[in-house]
């Protein structure tokens, strides 16, 4: 008896072209049951490049969503929508280790703030700026015996992190202290890294520039990611920033 092929499961992505968009898309291409990928584009020159890396440009949104209404209509079927908003739309969360500390999820309230997630891996990411701060204090303390590594920001703070490739598949969890621990012993730190400390304690050249990586370091969210991964089967396979720390750095 042969097994009948599964039909085809269709997505539309926003933005398919963008850092964030191809990655996701890439990860609906490879799940199977397979998808069959849409994207919206803005510009008709975008559609060529899109095409060659199996996706199917659409510039007519409305007109797209219309006519697959009409057959999902004319068959009886529901169709499936998957709606995610930015993990800036949900605040912050309590430290590591803080009695009743639960993640954000889809049911949560919304409390924005001005931190969206630091995605990683290939060309672009927020822990960027915080690779700058640790070369910043290594060049403002060189020369110093037993130096440390300073954060003003707690150690349980959450950063939920993850690799572009595993956009789709869902959040991680690693804590300020492991993050600043793998830090402090890639730049050279004898003296490891020290968090919650006051601002007066970092070296003068930063007095005036650490309030700039608050925002990397300084808050915690855990965003919580089992519905997305009980529905479409994913699950994250790159390691984490403080797992991989140097080949991220280079």
């Amino acid at each position: 008896m042969t097994t009948p092929t599964p039909r085809p499961l269709t997505v539309l992505i926003i933005g398919a072209n963008g850092y964030l968009g191809s990655a996701l898309a890439r990860a609906f291409l490879r799940t199977a049951p397979h998808y069959h990928v849409f994207d919206l584009i803005r510009r008709a020159t975008s559609a060529a490049a899109l095409a060659l890396d199996e996706f199917t440009p659409v510039e007519d949104v409305l007109a797209l969503v219309r006519g697959l209404a009409r057959v999902s209509a004319g068959n009886g079927v529901r169709p499936l929508v998957l709606w995610s908003s930015g993990c800036k739309d949900y605040g912050t969360t309590g430290l590591h280790g803080q009695e009743g500390l639960k993640p954000r999820v889809e049911t949560s309230p919304t409390t924005p703030h001005p931190m969206a997630t630091p995605l990683f891996g290939y060309s672009s990411s927020y822990y960027g700026v915080g690779l700058e701060y640790v070369a910043a204090f290594a060049g403002a303390t060189e020369g110093e015996e037993g130096r440390v590594l300073r954060f003003t920001a707690d150690v349980g703070t959450v950063l939920h992190g993850v690799h572009v490739d595993d956009c789709a598949d869902g959040y991680r969890y690693e804590t300020l202290g492991e993050f600043g621990t793998a830090l402090a012993a890639e730049y050279g730190f004898p003296g490891g890294a020290e968090f919650g400390v006051s601002p007066d304690q970092m070296p003068k050249p930063l007095s005036g520039t650490w309030q700039n990586y608050v925002l990397v370091f300084g808050y915690s969210q855990w965003v919580g990611s089992d519905k997305i991964r009980e529905v479409t089967g994913w699950t994250d396979k790159r390691p984490l920033f403080s797992d991989n720390l140097r080949v991220y750095r280079q």
